[in-house]
């Protein structure tokens, strides 16, 4: 997993870069500010400064036919899910409409 900023002087801010130690199959969580022991971390893990600017999350599979979505989003808005709340979905650009929702982690478990 990882979480990164935006594309500054032709590269991501990267903030943190997280593996887990076993791996994972099918609903997973991890704080990415104390991600705990099942969890290892590719570098020093850091807090974005700025609470508009927007950041990204994704993760990966070594499967070929599995993808997991990414999510972008502000830290002022990350900041003010409540326990229990989920973001996903895409915010709206000159392409695309917004997709994004707060859902519940029982809605979200039963996403395919």
């Amino acid at each position: 997993m990882s979480l990164h900023g935006p594309n500054s002087n032709g590269a991501y801010d990267r903030y943190a870069m997280l593996s887990p130690r076993k791996p994972i199959s099918g609903y997973s969580e991890v704080n990415m500010s104390n991600p705990g022991p099942d969890w290892t971390s590719e570098g020093p893990i850091e807090t974005p400064t700025d609470p508009d600017e927007p950041l990204s999350g994704s993760s990966g599979s070594p499967r070929a036919d599995v993808k997991a979505a990414s999510v972008s989003a502000k830290l002022s808005e990350i900041r003010a899910l409540k326990e229990g709340e989920i973001l996903i979905g895409k915010p709206a650009s000159e392409d695309f409409e917004s997709t994004r929702k707060i859902v519940t982690k029982a809605e979200f478990t039963q996403c395919d």
